[in-house]
């Protein structure tokens, strides 16, 4: 065992500092007296280590470097900020551009350190940082601002949202790994420039050669192509349409748009064969080397993967100079706890995750799988190798994270990688040859265009072979944590536990088996109301697990840009809490934000019913869902009044309205297409849940005088309109519980007097603005709701 310790300290070390991290972001534990326990545990270290006993003293350190992460960890994890104390209030921010300005189509945004905070006559000193977002105006030319750049801006600080639905993206905790604890969003006449501040002269000169390599870039490659380059070589991905990001994602080729150790390896490989050339001495040519990898590292931005990639490289390069050759687990482990010592947080980040166990699964089955193909040509040996063995170490991450598996991803690989460090290495060679020779850009311009134009068509094509790219839910936490130590087990790491390897492997296997199957032990009816913002989406799934999804959100064309609320927050949501296809599909209505998500959600998953009644606005939306349900083979169901449906085991659904009397439908709808909602009855056992789309107050009377029993929980009508909720409506169905879909927005939902009818009735409220998600869980006959944020 001593030989383990000695052999790769930097291994153990900082497993110990990473297990630290953990403890500290999960559970607070007070600094003084962790600080108190690793002095006095340092100082036993050292006594043990003078008299010899090594054996003693190394967990003893180790114990010290887990304490040392908490320590660290807390420091930034549980920093407080005074931000928060001027949310939603104007103020004027004055503070400095500390990192590359990210310049986009419709908004430029910058990292701002603050300097001060004027709230009225008070001027308040804030050392703090802010993501500013520009929002441009169409009409004219909007100012770009550049790192050093001090900045007044006038608006209101907003605080990040956490997590607004189970499992989904955490928009507070990204923030706050980059040390951003508040956000700000403007047009162009609320900046003030006041200066250029102090920048670093190295940091200054660093800067200018990026824009000076985007200049040369955009003057010979045309648009998408230049803006492709920037991606691939400085990490601009931001630039890139949509469409060729998604392309790359389906392939399992995300990697390549995203700045990693691919790139750095490229560029290196590149110098290397320039170098040996003029048979340098081994210093000289490991001076240079460093020299231009740290530059290029500082020159994107220092991102986590570049900087493991980068100390991975000077430690392999100053092997060589030494005749030294360096252990890549001990290797690997000085550029984690590196990264790690400067931001703990990193720890969070899926990209450092990606990057780490990427290069852990080369290192670990490369070799095994090298020799498995031993006899296919050197170049495809090493492609599939290294492939297979970084996919067999990131898969269950990419599945867990992004819910996406690429068949197709080994084949794209070895086509495209090498393609694509082609690029790489001749954008830089190119561009200081144009910068020297301007007349040489149209042609050398040319050949980059091609090259580029040429890897996102091929790239094109594989996304589009069929069964290429699935979506696939998130597995289990516990079935990842196994899957690793299996690996592990598997690995030349597990030899020590050959004696018991086979009894070994086979809990794991058990434990993993029974980590996927335990969810449908859960026989309980839940309902959740999912934040999509200004929107109706309700996911209901049944004691029997059928999945049926009411409404999907969305945003109304006008509003434009990229964002989808179906594929960017429904299907998210779907996937991650284990749903992979939808047995029914309800449509309450033809307005965006109810049915805009739905289209997406119809497009990436299985869906086997759609259940609507006939719209009369025909919008946009409400044809491409219809359309795309036809062309999936989507069964219509097209609802009426005393209709009843079972949905699953022991729940029913009764549509209340529209009716089938069409002189009825035409008297209510007052050309509006809110009152052709559909209102659904959805019972399980004595449970009652009123669904009711948009209605207004004339449907509410139509509906009162039919009769209607109490429920217990009433999705309340139109988010909240004073045009809905109506007393005699709330009389009738007594609820006990109330849910408002509604997020922020101008036209005053919910309304205060719907409030105080909800309120004198003492029904209890709850809001997906204020509340986030909420889930109601129907068991041994109660209700139980939570959500996802506090009040």
């Amino acid at each position: 065992m001593q030989d383990i310790w000695v052999k790769r300290p930097m291994l153990w070390i900082t497993m110990a500092y990473i297990l630290g991290v953990l403890i500290s972001i999960n559970i607070f534990l007070g600094s003084l007296v962790l600080l108190i326990m690793a002095a006095s545990l340092l100082c036993i270290s050292f006594i043990l280590i003078r008299k010899n006993r090594w054996q003693y003293s190394f967990p003893i350190i180790l114990i010290v470097f887990m304490l040392v992460g908490i320590l660290n960890c807390n420091r930034v994890w549980y920093r407080k900020s005074i931000l928060p104390d001027f949310a939603d209030k104007n103020v004027t921010v004055q503070g400095q551009i500390i990192d590359f300005p990210r310049y986009g189509g419709d908004k430029d945004v910058y990292v701002i350190k603050t300097r001060s905070i004027v709230h009225g006559q008070k001027v308040i000193a804030v050392d703090d940082r802010i993501y500013l977002a520009i929002y441009k105006d169409k009409s004219k030319i909007s100012p770009r601002y550049h790192k050093g750049d001090i900045l007044a801006i006038r608006g209101s600080i907003a605080i990040p949202p956490g997590r607004r639905n189970p499992k989904c993206f955490d928009y507070r905790a990204f923030l706050k790994r980059q040390g951003i604890n508040a956000t700000m969003g403007v047009r162009p006449y609320s900046i003030s420039y006041i200066g250029k501040g102090k920048i670093n002269p190295l940091e200054k000169c660093i800067y200018n050669s990026r824009i000076k390599m985007e200049r040369v870039i955009d003057s010979c490659v045309g648009d998408v192509y230049a803006k492709f380059i920037k991606t691939i070589i400085l990490g601009e991905r931001w630039l890139l349409p949509s469409d060729i990001s998604e392309d790359f994602a389906q392939t399992g080729l995300a990697h390549i748009l995203s700045i990693s150790g691919l790139h750095v390896g490229f560029i290196l490989a590149g110098i290397s064969f320039i170098l040996d050339r003029f048979y340098l001495s081994r210093i000289s040519a490991f001076s240079i080397k460093t020299f231009i990898i740290v530059l290029y590292c500082a020159l994107i931005g220092a991102p986590h993967a570049a900087i493991r990639s980068t100390i991975m490289a000077i430690v392999y390069l100053g092997g060589q100079v030494l005749d030294k050759k360096a252990d890549p687990l001990n290797t690997i482990s000085i550029a984690a706890f590196c990264i790690l010592l400067l931001n703990p947080l990193a720890i969070m980040d899926v990209g450092f995750q990606l990057s780490f166990i990427a290069v852990l699964g080369i290192i670990s089955f490369y070799e095994r799988f090298n020799q498995k193909f031993i006899h296919f040509p050197r170049y495809i040996r090493v492609s599939i190798s290294t492939t297979l063995a970084a996919q067999i170490g990131v898969w269950p991450i990419i599945a867990y994270n992004f819910n996406t598996i690429s068949p197709i991803s080994l084949i794209a690989n070895i086509v495209l990688v090498p393609l694509a460090g082609l690029l790489i290495i001749l954008s830089f060679l190119f561009i200081p040859i144009i910068t020297i020779l301007p007349i040489a850009g149209n042609s050398l311009g040319l050949i980059l265009s091609s090259l580029c134009n040429m890897i996102i068509q091929i790239n094109r094509f594989m996304s589009n072979i069929p069964l290429g790219f699935m979506y696939i839910i998130s597995l289990p936490v516990i079935f990842i944590i196994c899957y690793y130590v299996f690996l592990f087990v598997m690995s030349k790491g597990g030899d020590r536990f050959k004696i018991y390897r086979n009894k070994l492997l086979i809990c794991l296997i058990c434990v993993m088996i029974f980590s996927v199957v335990m969810p449908f032990f859960d026989h309980s009816f839940k309902v959740v109301f999912v934040d999509v913002g200004q929107g109706d989406c309700i996911y209901i799934r049944t004691p029997d697990r059928k999945n049926i999804l009411v409404d999907g959100g969305g945003r109304p064309k006008w509003q434009g840009g990229d964002f989808d609320v179906g594929k960017d927050i429904v299907v998210p949501f779907l996937l991650k809490n284990g749903v992979g296809s939808i047995d029914l599909m309800v449509a309450s209505h033809g307005h965006d934000d109810h049915i805009g998500g739905l289209v997406s959600v119809a497009g990436m998953l299985p869906v086997k019913n759609i259940m609507y009644y006939p719209s009369r606005d025909k919008s946009e939306t409400y044809n491409s869902l219809m359309y795309l349900s036809n062309e999936k083979k989507i069964k219509h169901i097209r609802a009426s009044a005393g209709q009843r449906y079972k949905i699953g085991q022991n729940v029913y659904m009764d549509v209340l309205y529209p009716p089938n009397d069409q002189d009825i439908v035409n008297r209510l709808y007052e050309q509006n297409e809110n009152n052709l909602s559909l209102v659904l009855l959805v019972q399980y056992g004595d449970s009652k849940l009123l669904l009711t789309g948009d209605i207004e107050q004339g449907v509410e009377r139509y509906l009162a005088s039919q009769g209607m029993i109490p429920v217990d929980i009433l999705k309340v009508p139109h988010h909240g309109s004073s045009t809905s909720s109506s007393e005699d409506f709330l009389n009738e169905i007594s609820p006990k519980g109330a849910i408002i879909q509604v997020g922020k927005n101008n036209f005053g939902h919910p309304n205060p007097e719907v409030i105080n009818r909800l309120e004198d009735r003492d029904v209890a409220i709850f809001r997906n603005d204020i509340n986030g998600a909420i889930i109601c869980t129907y068991k041994k006959g109660k209700w139980v709701i939570h959500y996802m944020l506090d009040d």
